[in-house]
């Protein structure tokens, strides 16, 4: 028959073989398991610099913008009254001609710079050739 002591160090010798062989086993579990962790890590971060790299690429430009510098046509035009006090001018419109005789004709279109606008005393106007 065993007794109560007997019982006692017969669980704690077995609680110690099991501490025993699982710390190690539960270690190594934990080692693997960062290593995977570490892995899928490296592989996100991968993906990640893979993907800015391809967006990079798509949104900047490959060829260089450049900017309309070609001379435009503009006229002013300066209004001297003889009298006092002088008009004020409050709108005005600038006729374009299509053909020599300018017998078809057409006021100038506002589109980005062109455009025709007045001040008090003068007009001024920018065209697209």
């Amino acid at each position: 028959m065993v007794t109560m002591e007997a019982a006692k160090s017969i669980t704690a010798t077995f609680n110690l073989k099991i501490h025993r062989i699982t710390l190690p086993l539960v270690l190594r579990k934990i080692k693997q398991a960062s290593r995977t962790v570490r892995l899928k890590m490296k592989r996100w971060l991968g993906y990640s610099l893979i993907l800015v790299v391809a967006a990079s690429l798509v949104i900047i430009p490959t060829r260089a913008a450049r900017a309309d510098t070609d001379p435009k046509p503009s006229m002013n035009f300066m209004f001297n009254y003889g009298i006092s006090p002088a008009f004020s001018i409050s709108f005005g419109t600038l006729l374009e001609c299509s053909d020599p005789n300018c017998s078809e004709v057409a006021p100038l279109e506002r589109l980005g710079l062109q455009g025709f606008q007045c001040g008090r005393a003068s007009c001024s106007s920018m065209a697209y050739g």
